[in-house]
């Protein structure tokens, strides 16, 4: 079974605003660093029983699932920008705002879900 952790943590960065992030990986994140353990939230996959999901277990699985699809298509979109491709070692420095600035760039295209309005 597949485990999903949430991390949310702060990072100050240059310009000193703190901002919070999420990340959604596998357990072996947490197992490899522990240090965010404390940040950490694990959701575990329910096991059926007796056949059946509660319908509580169905509604989580569902929300995790969209959410982890969405997540899924943010990442692909960041990684169509080839200046992350192959980081030069000069660039190194700049690897925040470069990444930040590709993330912009995302948060500047059309949305990925269709609202309801516009359907």
């Amino acid at each position: 079974m597949m485990t999903m952790t949430g991390k949310i943590g702060e990072k100050k960065s240059r310009s000193g605003n703190t901002g919070c992030c999420v990340a959604f990986c596998h357990n072996t994140y947490s197992k490899t660093e522990p240090s965010i353990k404390f940040y950490s939230f694990p959701s575990t996959p329910p096991f059926l029983h007796d056949g059946h999901l509660t319908e509580d277990e169905i509604v989580n699985t569902y929300n995790i699932a969209s959410v982890r699809i969405h997540v899924e298509r943010c990442i692909a979109r960041i990684k169509v920008y080839n200046i992350l491709i192959k980081i030069n070692i000069d660039l190194l420095p700049y690897i925040d705002d470069i990444v930040h600035m590709c993330c912009v760039l995302v948060n500047l295209q059309p949305p990925i879900f269709k609202s309801e309005e516009n359907k």
